[in-house]
């Protein structure tokens, strides 16, 4: 879309004298569109990153902002519609702790570094977007270092010139940048006229820029927001079906005659909700959450910091909100304390939550181990066989218990009969772990079980 602007100075004098201060003071604005286009509901990836010289507050700061400015997007693009149309303008966000974390799933991956490596974005570029069509995906680079004036002098003369200073730039620059990047990311290009002048002092006056698209620098990162004009310049790219107008789905569903509108499918939104931490013990609890039932089951996967996947697990949902427990509980021997997420997918639409384990100290017996206490509380194997069994664990430290200085003193394997009501009850839940424990515990310090 080109738009003309005309400053217009009206003097009293002739016609013809402010018909040419009209065309003398004229210029027009140009709204570039880049060519690749988001193909289905986007997931935006914001990766942490892993910078010792900054401050977590001020890191968890521009993570916020950043989230925020995303938001912001979608609040906008999704402004006055009704609900089914907001689904097709809807935006997945999420926050990926490493650059190591898996990012296949994310459309757009936004990354953050202290200053640009290429020598010619020095000092220049806030950010730089650039598409992989390889991937299908969008890669925002912003850069966070503050840029100052530095100084040095010779004997004659004190040179001021820009440069890079320690400290971290304010979240309110970052939010623009991020803004104006995903813009990019989205298919816009920049906001511009044909007199430069006119460009140049959108990014320096104190008037509100015209668009968020307007190339700005550090000066003036508060004036330079999402308008009016950038939301519809969106919406005449991507059209009623929103960013699934160029999804296959969509583009397959298309009549013989092209000018007709394509055939709607509607993917539906996925949010995943479950406990920020844990502790070895908890139950892992998961709530699934989407605004359609399509009839397609939810399968998710949980994922180690170093990026190693559990087998995928597949849950038919018939409610639009469902709450999973696992049966089991976090232990040791399947789980490591550190960063967890849990990538899930439904009907063409990914989702994750991450959380977070540790290791308390709290005495926990893993869930499978419960199937030796019952088949000897049943007579299924005998007392020596329990005693190896429990004696091999303790020494792989895949059961961890306090254990007390024991007799040296070697005795028949024969356990008491209320050790045996122990694991036949703690096998149904009647006892926890800790009450069993102490049995072993009791085991070990007689001699009966030796380590």
């Amino acid at each position: 879309m080109i738009t003309t602007y005309a400053i217009i100075t009206i003097f009293l004098v002739s016609i013809i004298v402010n018909f040419n201060l009209v065309q003398a003071l004229a210029y027009t604005v140009h709204y570039d569109v880049k060519e690749y286009r988001i193909t289905k509901i986007p997931t935006v990836c914001a990766i942490k990153p892993n910078d010792s010289q900054s401050s977590e507050d001020r890191i968890k700061r521009m993570m916020a902002e950043t989230s925020y400015a995303v938001g912001e997007w979608k609040v906008k693009l999704q402004g006055g519609q009704d609900r089914k149309t907001m689904q097709l303008w809807d935006i997945n966000y999420l926050e990926k702790n490493s650059e190591n974390d898996d990012i296949s799933m994310c459309d757009v991956v936004i990354q953050f570094f202290r200053k640009p490596t290429s020598p010619d974005l020095l000092l220049k570029a806030l950010g730089t977007t650039r598409y992989e069509p390889s991937t299908s995906q969008s890669f925002i680079d912003i850069f966070y270092l503050q840029i100052i004036l530095c100084q040095k002098s010779d004997n004659y003369y004190v040179y001021t010139f820009p440069c890079y200073g320690n400290d971290m730039t304010t979240t309110n620059q970052i939010g623009t940048t991020v803004r104006h990047e995903f813009g990019h990311a989205l298919g816009l290009g920049h906001f511009y006229s044909d007199d430069p002048d006119v460009t140049y002092q959108w990014s320096k006056t104190g008037a509100d820029a015209p668009s968020i698209m307007v190339p700005f620098d550090y000066n003036n990162p508060s004036l330079i927001h999402i308008q009016t004009i950038d939301i519809e310049k969106i919406h005449s790219i991507y059209g009623p079906n929103g960013f699934l107008t160029f999804s296959k789905q969509v583009t397959e569903g298309k009549d013989a005659d092209s000018s007709k509108s394509p055939t709607l499918v509607v993917i539906p939104s996925l949010t995943i909700y479950t406990n920020p931490s844990y502790q070895f013990g908890d139950h892992l609890s998961i709530t699934f959450e989407v605004s359609e039932l399509t009839g397609d089951p939810i399968t998710f996967q949980i994922v180690d910091e170093s990026g190693k996947k559990s087998q995928p697990i597949s849950i038919q949902i018939t409610k639009l909100k469902t709450e999973i427990t696992a049966p089991g509980q976090f232990d040791s021997t399947i789980y490591k304390p550190g960063t967890y997420h849990i990538d899930a997918e439904y009907s063409g639409t990914k989702a994750s939550v991450i959380f977070t384990l540790t290791d308390s100290g709290k005495i926990v017996i893993p869930q499978w181990i419960k199937n030796l206490g019952r088949w000897w509380s049943e007579g299924t194997i005998s007392d020596k066989d329990f005693a190896s069994g429990i004696q091999y664990m303790i020494k792989e430290k895949i059961i961890k218990i306090p254990i007390e200085q024991k007799s040296s003193e070697k005795k028949e394997v024969q356990i008491p009969q209320w050790i045996k009501n122990n694991a036949g009850w703690w096998a149904k839940d009647l006892i926890s772990d800790s009450d069993f424990a102490q049995g072993l515990q009791y085991l070990v310090r007689t001699g009966i079980i030796t380590v």
